[in-house]
């Protein structure tokens, strides 16, 4: 199974997404800490501020105490402390920072003491018009344990809305992609729409993005090399085949004369009808190296008319059932199926299906002729019996110019001859008309083409 890269890019976006929100999870676990010990530390100076402002000169630090117990919660017995000039953190090695966020009046500025073992983050303000010291000092592992609450909150709210957190996501994921996508579809777009022929059809590099003009560049130049390379291997099929028909056309004429001139039924008459057999092998060879030429062109289809599709395949299958005896033909056709087309092109069309069905065909075998319409297109479809092998093979490159499936299902080489033009032919007889033409193999064994056309 081929490998999609918008599938990738989409997985890929999805896995950034992912990493980023876990990262984010992590990086607020292990390494937002202080930012949120610092948090709590402005919290708790914020209401040491307010209480300081109503209490005014009659200052009570057991009070206070009490008060500010009340702000932190799990607080356990002797892990805040609230005193007046204690001579515990006036230590001249103390490293005291401001607080980012503090009351103007109430200036707090915070330390860390280790004491009987713990890590204790103080506070301190000046207080009773700056004549008092107020420290207020709270154990580091009672901060810590506020903190594990706020993360275990977050932590059962993250997994409440987990599922809208992957749906979106995931649809993060897909706009991302789909963005990024778009010009490449774009671009993908109008590669589709390139036709070889056309001698000034290439891609604008200034519609699209910038990072696409060198590879549009190089598109367009290989399209130049490509067409220029086509366009003389058209030429040269052509100008071999007007060569080459002139001539032939005048050795079929000069045998012809032969022929009549020799002696009936003798060796002579023999040979030459067996050259004159090979020369109308090559002038069919030459009449299709020139329609091929003319499709390569985008000039095969060129007197579109309304042609009564369902009485031409009629005689077809009439004159089919009366040359071929030992095959059983039946066939479904709708009747008076109008078709817009070249009635010598589809007639050339229904030629190669039907000597094919015959060449390939066993003895005592069957063909299946099918026609009908919906409407809007024609469904066209002839199947038959095989003494070809089904496998290897026997796939799309049919339609290549050349090609010749020769394997039998013996595992021998058939004897039909052929030029491997006639279904390149049918292909591009079909494209020319805006259709479709398909392979269709069956177990019996047989074989089919199906045909699909635009009415109009």
């Amino acid at each position: 199974m081929k490998r999609s890269f918008h599938v990738h890019v989409f997985l890929m976006t999805l896995l950034g997404v992912a990493l980023f929100l876990g990262g984010a999870r992590i990086s607020v676990r292990y390494f937002a800490d202080d930012l949120l010990l610092n948090y709590f530390n402005e919290t708790l100076a914020h209401h040491a501020a307010r209480e300081i402002e109503e209490a005014g000169l009659a200052l009570d630090v057991g009070l206070m105490l009490r008060n500010l117990s009340k702000t932190i919660d799990d607080l356990k017995p002797g892990e805040l402390r609230v005193s007046l000039d204690d001579a515990n953190y006036q230590q001249g090695d103390l490293q005291w920072q401001p607080l980012r966020k503090q009351s103007e009046k109430h200036p707090v500025a915070s330390s860390y003491v280790t004491s009987e073992g713990q890590v204790w983050s103080v506070l301190r303000t000046p207080v009773l018009n700056g004549g008092h010291q107020l420290y207020i000092a709270v154990q580091r592992q009672a901060l810590e344990r506020s903190l594990e609450e706020v993360l275990a909150i977050r932590d059962a709210t993250t997994q409440k809305i987990l599922p809208i957190v992957l749906a979106f996501a995931v649809l993060c994921s897909f706009l991302i992609s789909y963005t990024s996508f778009y010009p490449v579809n774009e671009l993908q777009k109008s590669f589709a729409k390139i036709q070889i022929h056309r001698r000034d059809d290439q891609i604008s590099s200034r519609s699209n993005y910038k990072e696409f003009a060198e590879f549009i560049h190089y598109f367009n130049a290989l399209i130049d090399r490509l067409r220029k390379s086509y366009e003389q291997a058209a030429r040269f099929s052509s100008d071999v085949s007007h060569e080459l028909r002139t001539p032939l056309t005048i050795v079929r004429g000069h045998i012809d004369r032969l022929l009549q001139q020799a002696e009936d039924n003798s060796a002579q008459q023999i040979q030459l009808a067996l050259v004159g057999d090979e020369v109308e092998r090559l002038i069919s060879i030459t009449d299709k190296l020139l329609l091929l030429a003319r499709a390569d062109a985008g000039e095969l289809l060129k007197n579109p008319a309304q042609m009564n599709f369902s009485d031409r395949l009629g005689q077809k299958v009439d004159a089919l059932t009366i040359d071929s005896e030992t095959l059983e033909v039946t066939c479904s056709i709708s009747p008076k199926i109008q078709l817009n087309c070249d009635e010598a092109l589809i007639d050339l069309l229904l030629s190669n299906l039907f000597n094919n069905a015959v060449k390939y065909n066993v003895p005592q075998g069957w063909i299946k002729v099918s026609a009908h319409t919906d409407g809007q297109s024609l469904q066209f479809s002839i199947h038959n019996t095989t003494h070809l092998s089904l496998n290897s093979g026997m796939d799309e490159r049919v339609f290549d110019r050349f090609y010749r499936h020769r394997e039998t299902s013996d595992q021998s080489s058939s004897s039909a001859t052929g030029s491997g033009l006639g279904l390149s032919l049918c292909r591009e007889i079909v494209k020319a008309h805006g259709g479709t033409i398909q392979l269709r193999k069956a177990a019996n064994p047989s074989v089919g083409f199906e045909i699909t056309l635009p009415l109009g």
